[in-house]
């Protein structure tokens, strides 16, 4: 009779390995890397492990080492690995049992600097643990490669600190092989023949190339990207549990006893499995859910990616939602392995990320749904200014057909009270115009409806005109010509007092004014905009810098009619009475 409980699945999706005799038994592809860890956790006093987020640390220690060590040797390990509360409670009750030596693991160390940056009375009970002559505890420290630079901060204290380092890899091809067939087989031998399922090499083959280094990237979009690797790549372990534990699920759901590749093409392959592991976790939620996991999720990653637990008070309180609604998410999120609960003495229950993987996934998703959430908002401003506009627009013509309306049934005998009215009111337009466009035009609307004469169609077709007006520029005298310059930030002028005016386009007074000597006659800019070119009656075309400083002067031998740049502004030609050019 199986003395173990038989496991759902052989794999563990995102779920770290644990110190337990079914976890053991279904941990496969890195004998060689448990072995080596152990050797020099029982040599040495302090050996630290390190190495890229995801690459599997945790499940090494525990399913790896800890068992390997407490079922070879017996050995005394303790194991921790929260770092929210006390950090002391690391050391608490280092006594080992009588005859045994004792291990100290401290795995997930970086979120040690994490929670606690900047205490140094750890590091010093560390070190007095480190050097006990009475009592020998070898330690393993467990941390992320990129937080591997905070343990500097520990070596004036410990300073053999990092003098053993050992760096873990992921999994190569054969230890990623290994970590598939390896649990089903050790499956099969825990259910009997009846229950037991086979899988394709095929899939093996595609199972492997698509989760090796590289291939599956969650990107600021949220988008999985495939990239070009070599043959030999190695293989990202949380990728190949999530991707064969969603196969197997699948499969088990059609009551199959074969994993195939066919499967795994009708799933998308192993990028679309990654992302929709969070993307059918966020579907399940409503509108007003997503909200609060989007708001919450803004505080359980940090800006460098790495997770961080909080309470759900706290996390209710930094998104600004009821704690209710907020337990409601966490709870069904915990559900999907989205995130999970952790509690240390002292500080209760608190809530991070699932896994280090997820945290990059999580951003991404924020990221783009708070992008959609933009959009659809303003699509629904949208549709209301649009729907405003409508009824405003119906409101408008109601009120002139009504207008108009009263206005063809108004008897004969009314005429001249008609037509009187109706001079007021463009009289009244006419006065109000340069201080109230808008009113001025309202007035002319309302003279054109009642009396739709000569008098009042001008009155109106004025207030049109100053209604869209948006400067008027005053000269002093009659204006011959006006130009933009080539960005549409000035206009020249050029009057019959002389004078070149430069506005800048929206003002009412000039930024430069230029003397032409008579009459100017033609004003332009050079395609540069660097230059302006100026020309009047008493025969001369002057060329100014666009500061207004004068240039250069030619004499055309009579009054200018027109003056222009030509060829890209290397030459000029003018055009003058007489027949001059």
């Amino acid at each position: 009779m199986n003395p173990f409980p038989t496991p759902d699945s052989p794999y563990k999706g995102l779920a770290p390995f644990e110190d337990s005799e079914v976890d053991a038994l279904l941990f496969f592809g890195r004998d060689r890397d448990s072995q080596v860890v152990a050797a020099n956790l029982m040599a040495s006093r302090v050996t630290v492990l390190f190495g890229p987020t995801g690459v599997g640390k945790t499940s090494l220690l525990r399913a790896g080492v800890a068992y390997r060590l407490r079922r070879e040797s017996g050995v005394d390990i303790r194991i921790h690995s929260s770092w929210i509360g006390d950090p002391g409670d690391a050391l608490a009750n280092l006594s080992p049992r009588t005859g045994s030596e004792l291990y100290l693991m401290l795995d997930q160390f970086e979120e040690f600097f994490l929670y606690h940056e900047g205490d140094r009375v750890f590091a010093s009970q560390l070190a007095e643990v480190i050097r006990r002559p009475d009592l020998r505890v070898n330690v393993l420290i467990g941390i992320r490669e990129d937080s591997l630079a905070s343990l500097d901060a520990f070596k004036a204290i410990i300073p053999n600190l990092l003098s053993n380092r050992l760096r873990l890899e992921n999994l190569d091809r054969a230890g990623g092989e290994a970590a598939i067939l390896g649990p089903l087989d050790r499956f099969n031998e825990l259910v009997g023949a009846e229950r037991r399922v086979e899988v394709e090499t095929d899939l093996v083959t595609a199972v492997l190339h698509e989760v090796a280094t590289g291939r599956v990237e969650i990107g600021s979009v949220g988008r999985g990207v495939v990239g070009d690797v070599t043959i030999d790549d190695r293989i990202e372990a949380p990728y190949l549990q999530l991707v064969m534990a969603r196969l197997w699920e699948v499969e088990a759901e059609r009551e199959s006893k074969l994993l195939r590749r066919e499967t795994l093409s009708e799933l998308g392959g192993a990028t679309r499995i990654v992302e929709d592991h969070l993307e059918h976790a966020m579907a399940d939620l409503s509108p007003k859910q997503k909200d609060a996991a989007a708001a919450m999720y803004n505080f359980l990653v940090t800006p460098s990616g790495s997770k961080i637990a909080h309470a759900a008070r706290d996390l209710a309180g930094y998104a600004d939602i009821p704690e209710q609604d907020a337990m409601g998410v966490l709870r069904q999120l915990a559900a999907e392995r989205i995130v999970r609960a952790s509690s240390d003495n002292g500080v209760g229950t608190r809530y991070e990320i699932y896994h280090d993987v997820l945290a990059d996934a999580v951003a991404a998703w924020r990221g783009r749904y708070q992008a959609e959430r933009s959009v659809h908002e303003a699509e629904r401003r949208r549709r209301r200014a649009l729907g405003l506009a409508a009824a405003a627009l119906v409101g408008l013509v109601l009120v002139a057909t009504i207008a108009v309306f009263a206005l063809v049934e108004r008897s004969h005998s009314r005429a001249d009270s008609r037509r009187a009215r109706a001079r007021e009111l463009a009289a009244s337009a006419g006065r109000v115009l340069p201080a109230d466009p808008q009113r001025g035009l309202a007035l002319a609307l309302q003279a054109a409806l009642l009396e739709p004469g000569v008098h009042e169609e001008d009155v109106l077709r004025q207030a049109l005109t100053a209604a869209n007006e948006r400067s008027v520029m005053r000269a002093d005298g009659p204006v011959h010509v006006a130009r933009f310059d080539p960005t549409g930030g000035r206009i020249v002028t050029g009057s019959r007092d002389g004078k070149v005016r430069v506005y800048a386009t929206g003002s009412s007074r000039p930024t430069l004014v230029m003397s032409q000597g008579a009459p100017v006659t033609a004003a332009e800019y050079s395609t540069d905009g660097r230059s302006l070119l100026t020309g009047g009656r008493n025969g001369q075309a002057r060329v100014w810098s666009a500061k207004g400083k004068l240039r250069l002067t030619l004499h055309a031998g009579a009054p200018l009619r027109t003056a222009f740049f030509a060829v890209g502004a290397r030459a000029i030609v003018t055009l003058a009475d007489g027949g001059l050019i």
